[in-house]
C-alpha cells in the first residue's frame, strides 16, 4: 500500500470534524490486507493510528482485496458493500461496524472543486 493513500485517508479523517463525532466514545480496530501487504487502522474515539499486523489480535472488521480495491476503498471512490457485491473484496465485520466504516471511508474522501 503507497503511503499516499493511507495519509490522505488519516488527512482527511481528522480534518473534518463530523467524522470524529462518528467515533465519539467507541474503539475499532481494522485490518486491512492486500497482496503483499498488511496493516492495522485503530480508531479511538478522535484518533486513527497505523500499526503493523500481529497474528495474535482480535480485530473488529476484516478486509482482504486486491491493492486497487483497498486503494479506492481508502480515498472514497468505492463503498465497501459495493466492493463485496462484485466480490472484489472479502469482509469479516459486524453489520454495524461495516457501515461504520464505510461511512468513514466514503465521507473523507478528498472535496471535490467544481
Amino acid at each position: 500500500m503507497r503511503e499516499e493513500e493511507l495519509e490522505r485517508f488519516l488527512t482527511g479523517y481528522t480534518t473534518k470534524q463530523h467524522l470524529l463525532l462518528l467515533m465519539q466514545h467507541n474503539r475499532m480496530n481494522v485490518r486491512i490486507q492486500t497482496e503483499n501487504n498488511q496493516f492495522v487502522l485503530a480508531f479511538n474515539e478522535n484518533i486513527v493510528e497505523l500499526f503493523d499486523f500481529e497474528e495474535d489480535q482480535n480485530y473488529d472488521v476484516e478486509l482482504e482485496g486486491s491493492y486497487d480495491t483497498i486503494s479506492s476503498i481508502l480515498t472514497g471512490e468505492l463503498k465497501l458493500r459495493q466492493a463485496a457485491r462484485t466480490n472484489d473484496l472479502l469482509i469479516r465485520a459486524s453489520y454495524r461496524k461495516l457501515l461504520l466504516l464505510e461511512s468513514i471511508f466514503y465521507l473523507s474522501k478528498p472535496y471535490r472543486v467544481v
